[in-house]
């Protein structure tokens, strides 16, 4: 299963959401893509309940070390 990441407004990193949930925030003009690689938005508005906090996971990687 895919997610697309989430960024909140003041660019702070929220729990990714799934690919319908993010296709709505877009249609609803709540959230911008900011990347396609990976697929990254970030609300315009924090009026979403959806999209908490990140909870902090040694595993996952937000972006490739390069």
């Amino acid at each position: 299963m895919s997610t697309v990441l989430v960024f909140g407004t003041e660019g702070e990193p929220l729990n990714p959401c799934h690919p319908a949930r993010a296709r709505q925030l877009l249609r609803k003009q709540r959230a911008e893509v900011v990347s396609t690689r990976p697929y990254t938005i970030r609300l315009v508005s924090r009026e979403s309940p959806a999209c908490e906090p990140v909870r902090s996971n040694p595993r996952i990687r937000l972006f490739d070390e390069a």
